[in-house]
């Protein structure tokens, strides 16, 4: 997976949120604020290329939570970014 040229993390107004580069995502007019956990994946997906499975793998360790709860916040993440156009399978 791998994050879409155009779309960035910042820092706005303490949260984290994504944002779009208008010239490249015109129609993007989505507010995604994203917590702990989901800066967390997208900071690994933004490093490089990591499959789902890896992404939880690294929750688990990272967070010490359970593959089921790694797994479920993984989908949940993937999920959000697909449905918004944010990232894409390679």
């Amino acid at each position: 997976m791998k994050i879409k040229k155009g779309f960035k993390l910042k820092t706005v107004s303490d949260r984290q949120t994504i944002v779009a580069d208008r010239r490249i995502h015109k129609n993007f007019n989505s507010v995604i604020i994203l917590n702990e956990i989901a800066v967390f994946l997208w900071q690994l997906v933004a490093e490089r290329e990591v499959s789902q499975r890896e992404m939880s793998e690294f929750l688990e360790r990272e967070f010490k939570m359970s593959r089921l709860s790694a797994l479920s916040n993984t989908n949940v993440f993937i999920k959000t970014m697909k449905e918004n156009g944010i990232i894409e399978d390679e």
